[in-house]
């Protein structure tokens, strides 16, 4: 029985070891995005690679407060990613990073397969052809908050909860309509890219509040040049680029400075 117990300790210790080692490795990069700029960074990653071709890069997706719950638990990523502000000031705050830089400025769209149902915009959710409203859950995803402020604005909300589904993060909420077990629903423009533009219409950003989407590099990664380097490609020129053609605004990012 004790023989059992230390082989098992043992090939604990090991695998942990192997664990910490890979994400130790000065040439590796792992990096959290929540689940609204995952492809954005995905080619902002690609485009960077190109100059840097010895690398490898790790990116893990999903909402941000499950990102944020995972780099509390010690979780090694290098650079945390959210589709907020706040979340990234909660790692700082922690003693977790270096202070947070806003990279985009994320837009909402009004999203369904059947073209009919955008006709009327954000109120037309409470045309009784529609079953089901997807959103995201606004207790893990910023978009969720979001989609809940736009259906205030319009004083909707009362009128079409009863029809409303959560998902864990913004590409299930997305997820959900494609699949059909949704009708329409709110969610992230930077999703959208590759989707036929009868497919969705952008919401008047004056129905909510700007989504200034930020990161940090995490104390983990401040250990590496690669990962400052990353950073300030994200910021560059080039790098916002990338991130405004995957349906983002940068118009409030003048001036690149710490939230």
């Amino acid at each position: 029985m004790w023989k059992v117990s230390i082989i098992a300790l043992l090939l604990f210790s090991s695998c942990s070891e192997n664990i910490d080692a890979k994400f130790q490795e000065k040439n590796r990069l792992s990096i959290f995005v929540a689940s609204s700029g995952k492809m954005a960074i995905t080619k902002v990653v690609d485009t960077f690679q190109k100059t840097h071709k010895d690398i490898k890069v790790d990116i893990y997706s999903m909402s941000s407060g499950k990102g944020f719950a995972q780099l509390l638990n010690g979780f090694q990523y290098d650079l945390y990613f959210s589709a907020d502000s706040e979340y990234p000031t909660k790692v700082f705050e922690q003693n977790l990073s270096t202070a947070p830089k806003i990279y985009a400025i994320g837009l909402l769209a009004l999203y369904s397969k059947n073209s009919e149902l955008l006709k009327y915009g954000v109120e037309g959710m409470i045309d009784s052809r529609v079953k089901i409203v997807s959103i995201a859950n606004p207790r893990l995803a910023p978009y969720g908050l979001l989609a809940m402020e736009v259906l205030s604005s319009y004083k909707i909300y009362e009128k079409v909860y009863e029809k409303i589904v959560k998902g864990d993060n913004i590409a299930q909420s997305l997820q959900f309509i494609d699949t059909g077990s949704a009708d329409i629903g709110i969610v992230a423009l930077s999703l959208l890219e590759d989707r036929p533009k009868s497919e969705y219409i952008l919401i008047d950003k004056d129905r909510y509040t700007p989504v200034k989407q930020a990161f940090v590099i995490t104390k983990f990664g401040d250990k590496k040049d690669l990962a400052k380097e990353f950073s300030d490609f994200i910021l560059s020129e080039k790098g916002q680029s990338i991130i405004q053609n995957s349906g983002f605004g940068i118009e409030l990012i003048q001036d690149r400075k710490h939230i």
